[in-house]
């Protein structure tokens, strides 16, 4: 394995059988270093014994039992991982046909990151979805010496898929991913993004990503609701340390939160402090100025 050229990282839990489409779309040569690393998931769900990629060649897999995230499991494979380039999936998408074809053409690159377009369908029928629309839009708008368009592609959209990150420039600025049960990916995009001093744009679609209605983005629950909460206050603490314009709104949460309980109100805006003092700090020094002005 000391020719690998990609390797590729896939946090897995309690879906074989999507992890196995994932991994059938994964050219099987020795270009790639694949990494999953299993959730702690249910063996009612999940049969050990004949684990998806066990039998398959450059395939290493790990089963951490602690059951902290994605994050967490991510962080094992980069600590793993053996290739120039890193590239993360999740276990419920997949790669397009074109996907070894257009990354070999720019394996030379001396990018930061390279950047691709996406499709997106829904996981049970593959009918097309819309999920990939903001990536495919900050894509297709970019124009490599204008700036707006450069920061569009870093930090509009914070998912890992469709990404090249260079390894040694990643290792070099020990980028990680926080490790929360929602929204671990946002911090090492961002903050990738941030430190990055070149990057590369392609526009062809490499990577699928899917909707399932059970899928941790989807749930509909108070701790689901929780969590997507805390991943948008995490975002708007990176924005405000990035000095960025990227904020995710949280109104809609805050007023949402009532029929929680108004302790449940008072806790979220707890949280989002830092967030709404910079926005009210933001709001006043606009005023500020409107008042100078006139």
């Amino acid at each position: 394995m000391k020719h690998i050229k990609y390797s590729i990282i896939i946090p897995h839990k309690n879906i074989p059988y999507l992890l196995e489409r994932c991994l059938a779309s994964i050219p099987d040569n020795d270009n790639f270093q694949i990494i999953i690393v299993d959730d702690n998931s249910d063996p009612k769900m999940v049969d050990f014994n004949n684990f998806p990629g066990v039998k398959r060649r450059n395939t290493e897999i790990y089963f951490d039992k602690q059951g902290k995230g994605a994050g967490y499991a991510r962080n094992i494979g980069l600590k793993c991982a053996k290739g120039k380039w890193l590239i993360f999936a999740d276990a419920d998408d997949f790669f397009n046909d074109c996907f070894e074809s257009v990354i070999e053409q720019s394996f030379n690159s001396s990018a930061d990151i390279i950047y691709y377009s996406a499709s997106s369908v829904n996981s049970n029928d593959l009918s097309p979805g819309t999920r990939h629309l903001g990536t495919e839009r900050a894509i297709f708008n970019y124009v490599p010496l204008n700036n707006e368009t450069v920061e569009d592609v870093k930090f509009s959209n914070w998912e890992p898929w469709t990404r090249l990150f260079n390894h040694a420039f990643i290792r070099d600025n020990s980028i990680t991913f926080d490790e929360v049960m929602v929204g671990n990916d946002a911090g090492f995009v961002l903050k990738a993004g941030y430190y990055s001093k070149t990057i590369n744009v392609d526009t062809r679609p490499i990577y699928c990503v899917t909707y399932r209605n059970d899928s941790l983005s989807f749930v509909i629950s108070e701790k689901a609701f929780d969590n997507r909460f805390k991943a948008k206050i995490l975002v708007n603490n990176y924005m405000i340390d990035f000095r960025k314009k990227y904020f995710r709104p949280i109104k809609k949460e805050i007023i949402e939160a009532k029929k929680y309980g108004i302790i449940k109100t008072f806790k979220m805006i707890f949280i989002a402090r830092r967030y709404i003092f910079h926005k009210v700090k933001l709001k006043l020094k606009h005023l500020l100025l409107m008042k100078i002005t006139f």
